[in-house]
């Protein structure tokens, strides 16, 4: 295990290879196990080789669950070990590039040698990504650099960047292949029972609960002609009215509740995002301050170029960041009008 430096080697072990297990003596067995057994080697129930052979079982049943994790592991799948070149956050990091361009190829291999993609599209597939982590990751590299992997979704936040414009249609059609893989049925089949969507949006567990009581009660006293109305139940039917009023009332101050909530979450949503979009502007004029100086000093005209566009992109983002504070600020009045 000392030789292992990457994912691919630690595939390559040989874990049925005798001469990569650990003695027998050396398993580590768990606390109570241990105890038992020393019980019984004191009272000479079992001997040394019954011991010996017990180990040596335990040993082969990991080895057994291991090889099977190693058989199931998605990552003996070629476009699995490459598939990094779609995470957001390797997209913001610079010093990765490299790293995540020969992933791109190695998937372009793969997708071409399976036909489902055109070898005379890899290129200009690879010069659009260079383009898109070049123009639309820099200029957006808050939202790529705190992505979050818990909460976050990598095919909407690549739709969103990639599949409305015209320069990157190739590398977007093949990155939807990619997103489009299976991970399982399981939400699927879950949307098979209707039972439980039933028991939420007719009757409540509360509701379940009293027609069970009621049906008890009758089957008890023989009938519904034989329950006895009695002081306590007609003063509980009289307060039914005052109950429900009650109720409804908890329910609408807990519902005014939640929408202030969601409001203010909202609200605080929006804050973090005028955030990230005031450094993405900084980012933006800054990057073009740079070219704009290194043009000045070395005569290079497309430096020109990229300082505008960098520009321009600073200007949209003033744009958009204008909208988003007359936004923020609707929604505070409506937070201080609840």
């Amino acid at each position: 295990m000392q030789e292992v430096k990457s994912v691919k080697n630690l595939l390559d072990v040989d874990i049925k290879l005798p001469t990569n297990h650990m003695d027998c003596s050396s398993v580590d067995l768990g606390y109570v196990t241990n105890r038992i057994l020393k019980e019984l080697r004191a009272r000479q129930k079992v001997g040394a080789s019954t011991l010996m052979n017990f180990r040596r079982s335990c040993r082969d049943g990991l080895v057994g669950m291991v090889d099977k994790l190693q058989q199931k592991s998605p990552l003996k799948y070629i476009l699995v070990k490459n598939m990094g070149f779609l995470d957001p956050v390797k997209m913001s990091d610079e010093n990765e590039t490299d790293l995540l361009k020969g992933m791109l190829r190695r998937t372009l291999a793969y997708l071409v040698d399976h036909g489902r993609v055109n070898d005379q599209d890899c290129d200009e597939i690879l010069l659009q990504y260079a383009h898109f982590i070049d123009d639309v990751v820099q200029k957006n590299n808050s939202t790529f650099a705190e992505f979050n992997p818990l909460c976050d979704r990598v095919d909407t936040l690549l739709h969103s960047c990639m599949s409305k414009e015209k320069e990157f249609q190739k590398l977007w059609k093949m990155c939807r292949q990619l997103l489009l893989l299976s991970h399982g049925q399981g939400t699927v089949e879950r949307g098979f029972s209707v039972n439980r969507k039933i028991e939420v949006e007719n009757l409540v567990e509360d509701t379940y609960r009293a027609q069970r009581v009621i049906a008890d009660h009758l089957r008890v006293v023989g009938g519904i002609t034989n329950v006895a109305i009695d002081k306590e139940l007609l003063l509980s039917v009289s307060c039914a009215r005052q109950r429900y009023m009650a109720s409804k009332k908890r329910e609408e101050t807990q519902a005014k509740n939640q929408k202030r909530k969601a409001l203010f979450e909202e609200i605080e949503e929006l804050q973090s995002k005028k955030k990230r979009m005031e450094r993405d502007m900084q980012v933006l004029v800054d990057s073009a301050d740079k070219y704009a100086l290194k043009a000045e000093s070395t005569g290079q005209l497309t430096l020109i170029a990229k300082s505008n566009s960098l520009r321009h992109g600073a200007k949209e983002k003033k744009a958009e960041l204008e909208k988003l504070e007359k936004k923020l600020e609707e929604k505070r009045l409506q937070f201080k009008s609840k």
